[in-house]
């Protein structure tokens, strides 16, 4: 089986990246949200494709020396297949290039395979939402990770 190919998102990858979305999150972006991230300076989006599907997806916001995650997907078909591993290395190396200082991402806390992964790479749990997230109501953990020496060792 070939492999995954990050490659910054195109305005084409909109559509289809909506549609994932809506199938993965019971709280899902629109396609305008995604239009409009795609159109701000601010943001760097990514796709994860294998054979030309789409596998995943990530969106980084850069402001000043802070980057969030601010969005992040893999289609149920292709986890654990070290997509989700690649698309936040593409966001480390982003964040890199911007001369970030730290990365930030908010994660349902029910979602143990994320958080282990975004462990994998640094983050650490600061903090906490309550009632963050809709369908269902839950909380989201707020997870930091400080990228002084993180850039050599990333997962």
């Amino acid at each position: 089986m070939s492999r995954f190919v990050i490659a910054p998102m195109k305005e084409g990858d909109l559509g289809p990246v909506a549609e994932m979305e809506a199938q993965v999150f019971s709280d899902a972006w629109s396609k305008a949200a995604f239009e409009e991230e795609f159109s701000s300076p601010l943001s760097t989006l990514y796709t994860a494709k294998r054979e030309g599907e789409l596998a995943g997806y990530l969106i980084l916001r850069c402001v000043y020396d802070e980057g969030e995650i601010i969005n992040v997907a893999v289609s149920p078909q292709f986890r654990r297949c070290g997509c989700g591993r690649l698309l936040l290395r593409a966001a480390f190396e982003q964040a890199k290039r911007e001369g970030l200082s730290v990365l930030m991402l908010e994660v349902r806390r029910s979602n143990l395979a994320a958080i282990r992964l975004y462990e994998s790479f640094g983050f650490a749990t600061v903090g906490q939402r309550k009632g963050y997230y809709e369908n269902p109501i839950e909380d989201a953990l707020l997870m930091t990770c400080f990228l002084s020496d993180q850039h050599g060792n990333i997962g």
